[in-house]
């Protein structure tokens, strides 16, 4: 038997052997003591080992614990984001979540102002509105930072927040609100934030911001809906009562001035005098309620400078949402800032009344491209005939287009289509949609053209001024007026009869030379045959040929110095249409005002 000390095998011998080795060690009183050291060192080893393997065994427990707490944490987090119908309901519940979890007061999202930050949003109300002057801004940068240290006991920090043992804060910026906002979470007397907490909160963070922004796109294009649907329907019921409006003034007008001969024909203190001003009293009387009729649902534009690229890609989100495939949306802005003065509602109804009726032209074919695009208005996009308005050689425009390929619009039908009530619809279509859209261009001194390819598509152009179109600058009246209009030669065109007479001997009472007719092609030709010989055009402005701002275009070019004047039963809604009018009456007509107009007009 080997007299050396046995090895770690030894352990694994046959029970034989080991019964050798204890004898021979009973033999040596120094061999048995070496033996025991050697086991004792072994129990001590694997004592080690052993404590070892459980403290691995005990942190991986800990580590599963803490990433089942971490999965938990994030799980509750998005289930509370999920179950939100709103973003601030969503960032609120995300608060009060991780307020409950982390025993945090405040749980609260801060945002960046000048000299600090505020409490936008928070768990508990009392910490809305807060100033918190002193936490770092570079908190609210895009990389990675945040603070596990107590904001300190400042006398500038509000009384809220100095009481705070450990502060954790992380970025989360966020459309709509900020992208210099931050997550703010504070512990008071016990307790503190680890850096396992702020790499949860963090995720938390990364997650929550996608849902937040997603949700607050869903709320902007239904708040957006929601206000182009009250638009419309105001729209629609302007359009309505403007009908009423025209239709009542016209026969106003004719009750109005021929009440207003017949009193200038009789002595003052007659009967028939007095009657004629009770007449006109009542005319007068209901000329305010067609007023009133006419503010019924209309909407007053709010004009400012806007950057029409914003607009227009709010339109294309919206008609997107209206499209099924495989019809699609292209959409070409402008990558320079297009400044106009106009109502961002106004542009989206135009957009979106253009948009739905190119996407209903193309269902027969259930296939094409919408094209929506935007730029400044090119020498050929100014050139050639517009259907409603006409851009000032002056001006700088931008050109909005909306452009499809359904089966195009026959060009004799092209002028009815903006007509009220007018569709091609059937019983789908209102008649008011391209109404609107005509009443929306006037109104912003504007214009439209449309190139029509029949099989091909239509393609709508309108031309919005850069700039707000400049006030006329008012002369001043005369010292006094004489009333007098001899030697005046006048052309009138009203495609109302009664009126056209009223008119006719309102002006000719006066001492002027007349020549009235009911059809604007008339005066085009007159002014052809010898432009000189008149002094002043008077004309309506609703026409079946032809439209007052039209027939005042046809004016500029046959004599450039001829003025103007429009008389029509919707003044308070038919601006001046750049330099096409020199004045404006509203039927039912005065007589004093009338011939003062014309006086101012013909003498300038």
């Amino acid at each position: 038997m080997s007299s050396h000390l046995p090895t770690q095998g030894a352990f694994l011998e046959t029970p034989d052997a080991h019964q050798d080795g204890v004898e021979t060690a009973k033999g040596n009183p120094l061999q048995q003591s070496r033996e025991l050291q050697r086991v004792n060192q072994r129990l001590v080893e694997e004592s080690e080992l052993l404590r070892l393997a459980l403290a691995e065994t005990d942190s991986l427990r800990q580590r599963e614990a803490a990433v089942l707490r971490e999965r938990t944490i994030l799980f509750d987090a998005l289930t509370v984001l999920s179950n939100a119908r709103s973003s601030s309901a969503a960032l609120h519940a995300l608060l009060v979540n991780l307020g409950s979890i982390y025993q945090a007061c405040p749980a609260c999202l801060l945002v960046a102002a000048d000299t600090g930050f505020h409490v936008q949003a928070s768990a508990d109300e009392k910490y809305l509105g807060l100033h918190v002057p002193l936490v770092s801004d570079a908190v609210c940068q895009a990389r990675r930072m945040a603070s596990l240290q107590p904001l300190g006991t400042s006398p500038v920090l509000p009384e809220e927040l100095r009481c705070l043992r450990s502060l954790l804060m992380v970025p989360l910026p966020l459309a709509g609100v900020s992208n210099r906002c931050a997550l703010l979470l504070g512990v008071k007397e016990s307790g503190h934030f680890s850096a396992s907490d702020l790499r949860v909160v963090e995720r938390i963070a990364a997650l929550a911001q996608p849902i937040l922004m997603g949700l607050h796109e869903v709320e902007e294009r239904e708040r957006l809906q929601r206000e182009l649907q009250v638009a419309q329907r105001r729209e629609m019921i302007g359009q309505v009562a403007a009908g009423l409006a025209h239709d009542f003034n016209n026969l106003l007008a004719a009750i109005g001035g021929n009440a207003s001969l017949i009193g200038s024909d009789v002595p003052a203190d007659s009967m028939a005098a007095i009657g004629a001003s009770r007449i006109q009293a009542g005319v007068d009387q209901a000329g305010g309620l067609v007023r009133r009729l006419l503010a019924l649902g209309a909407r007053q534009p709010e004009r400012s400078l806007i950057d029409l690229n914003l607009p227009v890609r709010q339109a294309a989100d919206l008609l997107q949402a209206n499209l099924r495939p495989p019809l699609t949306l292209e959409v070409r802005l402008c990558k320079e800032t297009l400044e106009v003065l106009a109502d961002p509602t106004d542009i989206m109804q135009l957009l979106l009344n253009l948009g739905i009726n190119a996407r209903d032209a193309m269902q027969e074919r259930m296939q094409g491209v919408i094209t929506l695009s935007l730029g400044v208005a090119t020498v050929d996009d100014l050139a050639g005939e517009c259907l409603i308005g006409q851009p000032d050689p002056g001006r700088r425009y931008m050109a909005l287009g909306v452009k499809d390929q359904g089966p195009g619009i026959a060009h004799d039908k092209l002028e009815l289509v903006f007509k009220r009530y007018v569709t091609t619809k059937g019983d789908q279509g209102s008649g008011l949609g391209l109404a609107i859209v005509a009443s929306i261009v006037t109104a912003n001194q504007a214009a439209l053209k449309v190139v029509s390819t029949p099989g091909e598509g239509c393609h709508f152009l309108i031309l919005w001024p850069e700039k707000a179109a400049e006030e006329k600058a008012q002369r001043p009246s005369p010292a006094a007026l004489s009333g007098n209009l001899a030697g005046r030669s006048v052309l009138v065109v009203d495609d109302q009869q009664a009126v056209l007479t009223v008119i006719t001997e309102m002006l000719e009472e006066a001492g002027a030379e007349v020549a009235p007719t009911n059809a604007p092609a008339d005066v085009v030709e007159a002014l052809r045959d010898d432009p000189g010989v008149w002094d002043l055009v008077i004309t309506d402005y609703d026409m079946p040929e032809m439209s007052g701002d039209e027939l005042a275009c046809q004016v500029r070019q046959q004599a450039p110095g001829l003025p103007v004047l429009l008389i029509t039963a919707l003044a308070s809604i038919r601006p001046l249409s750049g330099k096409m009018f020199d004045a404006c009456i509203e039927k039912p007509v005065n007589k004093e005002r009338l011939i003062g107009t014309v006086e101012r007009l013909v003498s300038r």
